[in-house]
Formats: C-alpha cells, sequence, structure tokens
C-alpha cells in the first residue's frame, strides 16, 4: 500500500509518502518571500 499525506496552510506545506518499508518527507515554503506585488 502506498500513502500520501499533504499539509498545506501557515508558513510550510509538509509533504509525506510512504511505501512498503521506505518512505519520503518533505518540507517546502507555502508563502512567496515577496507576496506583495502578486496581490496587486
Amino acid at each position: 500500500m502506498k500513502r500520501i499525506s499533504v499539509d498545506i496552510g501557515g508558513t510550510f506545506t509538509d509533504c509525506f509518502f510512504a511505501w512498503e518499508d521506505q518512505y519520503v518527507e518533505a518540507k517546502a515554503l507555502t508563502t512567496h518571500p515577496q507576496p506583495g506585488p502578486r496581490l496587486q
């Protein structure tokens, strides 16, 4: 069985992917460092 979990919110987006006896986890910024120009 393969499992994928994603948590989007706040400052970071967290991802977790698991299969058999292995797993991978990752974290990335959700918010852009300079959001101002994109909100105009």
